[in-house]
């Protein structure tokens, strides 16, 4: 525990604390699939692993701030809405 307060510390003095702002990560998923369109396009030609990249661009615009389970449910959620909207 003592170890886990030093880190937590360090975190926060960077500037690397982790956030459960769901407007701010829904925000970021949006700029990432608009700044990664080819990603997207790649995913809904049904190459699923492009949403791997995309999970890497929105956890490097967020600076890992959002735990990576959240940013994977709104990202698939948004990819998902995605293809029910092109078929």
């Amino acid at each position: 525990a003592k170890n886990g307060g030093r880190a937590r510390e360090w975190m926060e003095r960077k500037g690397l604390k982790r956030s459960d702002d769901e407007t701010l990560l829904e925000r970021l998923v949006e700029e990432s699939l608009e700044e990664g369109k080819e990603i997207v396009r790649d995913y809904l030609r049904g190459k699923k692993t492009a949403s791997s990249a995309l999970m890497g661009l929105i956890m490097k615009k967020s600076q890992g701030r959002f735990r990576p389970q959240k940013v994977q449910e709104i990202l698939m959620r948004k990819l998902h809405r995605l293809e029910e909207g092109k078929q």
